[in-house]
């Protein structure tokens, strides 16, 4: 319960003021469209279609979403290489760009599906564009299947585990392999892929995945540009070898899972909430000699003795005044001390401390007490 009151208070304080809010900057995603350019696209105006549906969510998205192009191939059967296949590159306001290079980048027949090749060529652009603090996305668009000798699937993995991008996948048309699309889709970190056949269609697929692009997430950003940071985010289920719990959003990042069925970590020295720290807790509640509340520390999984008040100016001190405003002065204020093995207490009188009433040290005599 102690964990969860923390984690519930650290999320209120979390929670920016409106006028801070306003001050929050837009942090535009990259999302790069990767457009089959093969010769199969040339049938039943696929590319017409494909075109204007690109154009649309450009034009939808111009002040939410970085967008750039590539397509494939480029320069050759097989070929898409970065930076020649990135005809514009992700940039804000970049609708007008990609509209002028599609106009040019009309399909050859011959033209084959470099699928592999090109979620490969978007990782390499990516990763000289090196803008890792920005969250980043592949759309890969195809009517086919991959006939360059490429592994797509693998691909997307790579891109999706290995350089943090998830790849959205669309089946453009009745030619494509849906299951290696709905593979590339799950190991790309998007779960499923999505299956167009016709312009509507595409854009429609387009849409949502801009739309999932720009949904607010725990970062510490605005990803929604609506001037606010990580607003609406509920709890989230979480798990532990100790049980399932949740987690809340605190400054851009999920807290611990608590909560649920998951122990609170106490000072014993032992992992009580499965998250591979021990005793990770800022102190022991206690009362201080004054009565008043405060914190022991845990050391090597117990509680220390000294209780450290959570208001030391109220805490009760030998200087002759009331300051836990209880009605008394100096009140349980003595100090324990000793001579050698005899313990005494040192007085507080008139906010003074007297001398230990600890006996002396004696030479050892036979009346059954440890005079030395």
């Amino acid at each position: 319960m102690r964990r969860l009151l923390l984690a519930l208070a650290l999320l209120a304080l979390a929670a920016p003021s409106p006028a801070l809010a306003q001050a929050n900057q837009c942090e535009e995603p990259n999302v790069l469209i990767a457009l089959d350019r093969s010769g199969s696209m040339l049938e039943n105006q696929k590319w017409e279609q494909a075109v204007d549906a690109v154009t649309a969510l450009t034009r939808t998205f111009e002040f939410r979403i970085r967008f750039g192009l590539l397509v494939f191939p480029w320069n050759g059967r097989c070929s898409v290489n970065s930076p020649e296949a990135i005809l514009s590159g992700v940039a804000p306001l970049n609708g007008p760009g990609i509209r002028d290079q599609l106009a040019r980048a009309r399909p050859q027949e011959s033209n084959k599906t470099p699928i592999g090749g090109a979620i490969d060529a978007s990782v390499s652009y990516y990763f000289q564009l090196q803008d890792p603090n920005r969250r980043s996305f592949i759309i890969l668009i195809t009517d086919g299947m991959e006939t360059c000798g490429g592994n797509p699937v693998r691909s997307a993995q790579n891109a999706f585990q290995g350089a943090n991008l998830p790849v959205y996948v669309i089946g453009f048309g009745q030619g494509v392999d849906g299951r290696v699309l709905n593979q590339m889709a799950a190991a790309g970190g998007t779960e499923r892929a999505y299956q167009a056949n016709n312009g509507p269609d595409l854009f429609a697929a387009l849409e949502a995945i801009a739309d999932a692009a720009t949904v607010e997430t725990c970062d510490g950003a605005d990803n929604d540009c609506d001037g606010e940071v990580d607003e609406s985010l509920g709890d989230q289920a979480c798990s532990t070898a100790c049980g399932d719990g949740r987690q809340v959003c605190v400054d851009g990042t999920w807290s611990e899972c608590f909560g649920g069925g998951i122990p609170d970590e106490v000072c014993d020295n032992v992992d009580n909430d499965c998250d591979t720290r021990v005793d990770e807790i800022d102190g022991v509640p206690c009362s201080t000699v004054s009565g008043n509340p405060g914190l022991a520390a845990c050391v090597n999984g117990m509680v220390s003795d000294d209780c450290i008040p959570n208001d030391p100016s109220r805490e009760e001190v030998c200087d002759a005044f009331d300051n836990d405003m209880d009605g008394r002065i100096d009140e349980g204020t003595d100090q324990e001390c000793a001579n050698g093995c005899h313990m005494g207490r040192r007085p507080c009188v008139d906010g003074v401390y007297l001398g230990c009433t600890a006996r002396q040290v004696t030479d050892e005599r036979c009346d059954g007490i440890d005079n030395d």
